[in-house]
Protein backbone atom coordinates (compact mmCIF):
# COMPACT_ATOMS: atom_id res chain seq x y z
CA UNK A 1 0.00 0.00 0.00
CA UNK A 2 1.42 3.14 -1.41
CA UNK A 3 0.78 6.36 1.17
CA UNK A 4 -0.31 9.88 -0.03
CA UNK A 5 2.87 11.63 1.63
CA UNK A 6 6.00 11.54 -0.60
CA UNK A 7 9.06 9.79 0.43
CA UNK A 8 12.46 11.61 0.57
CA UNK A 9 15.24 10.72 -1.13
CA UNK A 10 18.14 12.89 -0.68
CA UNK A 11 21.42 13.06 -3.05
CA UNK A 12 18.73 13.01 -6.50
CA UNK A 13 21.17 12.60 -9.28
CA UNK A 14 23.75 9.89 -7.74
CA UNK A 15 23.20 6.68 -9.22
CA UNK A 16 21.63 4.57 -6.01
CA UNK A 17 18.97 7.67 -5.33
CA UNK A 18 18.26 7.39 -9.07
CA UNK A 19 17.80 3.71 -9.26
CA UNK A 20 15.82 4.04 -5.71
CA UNK A 21 13.65 6.77 -7.52
CA UNK A 22 12.98 4.29 -10.26
CA UNK A 23 12.03 1.20 -8.20
CA UNK A 24 10.34 3.67 -5.84
CA UNK A 25 8.11 5.63 -8.50
CA UNK A 26 7.26 1.52 -10.19
CA UNK A 27 5.73 0.76 -6.84
CA UNK A 28 3.45 3.98 -6.91
CA UNK A 29 4.80 6.52 -4.57
CA UNK A 30 5.66 9.98 -5.00
CA UNK A 31 9.20 10.95 -4.31
CA UNK A 32 10.88 14.71 -3.60
CA UNK A 33 14.32 14.70 -4.64
CA UNK A 34 16.80 17.05 -3.13
CA UNK A 35 19.27 18.53 -6.03
CA UNK A 36 21.88 20.83 -5.02
CA UNK A 37 21.43 22.61 -7.86
CA UNK A 38 18.22 23.12 -9.78
CA UNK A 39 19.96 23.17 -12.93
CA UNK A 40 20.75 19.03 -12.77
CA UNK A 41 16.75 18.32 -12.79
CA UNK A 42 15.93 18.31 -16.02
CA UNK A 43 19.12 16.03 -16.50
CA UNK A 44 17.57 13.84 -13.85
CA UNK A 45 14.11 13.70 -14.96
CA UNK A 46 15.28 12.53 -18.44
CA UNK A 47 17.56 10.02 -16.57
CA UNK A 48 14.17 8.58 -14.64
CA UNK A 49 12.14 8.81 -17.66
CA UNK A 50 13.49 6.22 -19.22
CA UNK A 51 12.55 3.36 -17.37
CA UNK A 52 9.11 4.94 -15.41
CA UNK A 53 6.59 8.04 -15.78
CA UNK A 54 7.38 10.61 -13.05
CA UNK A 55 5.89 13.91 -14.34
CA UNK A 56 3.82 14.91 -11.46
CA UNK A 57 4.94 12.08 -8.98
CA UNK A 58 8.56 13.36 -8.46
CA UNK A 59 8.88 16.74 -7.16
CA UNK A 60 12.55 18.08 -6.55
CA UNK A 61 13.70 20.42 -3.83
CA UNK A 62 17.20 22.59 -4.13
CA UNK A 63 19.39 22.09 -0.65
CA UNK A 64 22.38 23.07 0.16
CA UNK A 65 24.53 20.52 2.45
CA UNK A 66 26.33 23.01 3.89
CA UNK A 67 23.46 25.02 5.05
CA UNK A 68 20.15 24.74 6.57
CA UNK A 69 18.90 26.36 3.61
CA UNK A 70 16.21 24.05 1.96
CA UNK A 71 15.90 21.18 4.65
CA UNK A 72 12.92 22.51 6.07
CA UNK A 73 10.91 22.66 2.93
CA UNK A 74 12.10 19.32 1.89
CA UNK A 75 11.15 17.25 5.05
CA UNK A 76 7.63 18.48 4.79
CA UNK A 77 5.22 16.14 5.14
CA UNK A 78 7.50 13.37 4.43
CA UNK A 79 7.12 9.32 5.24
Amino acid sequence: MTSSKPILVTGTSGFVATHTIIRLLEQGYKIRGTLRTLSRETEVRETISKYVWANDWLEVIPVDLERDSGWNEAMKDVE
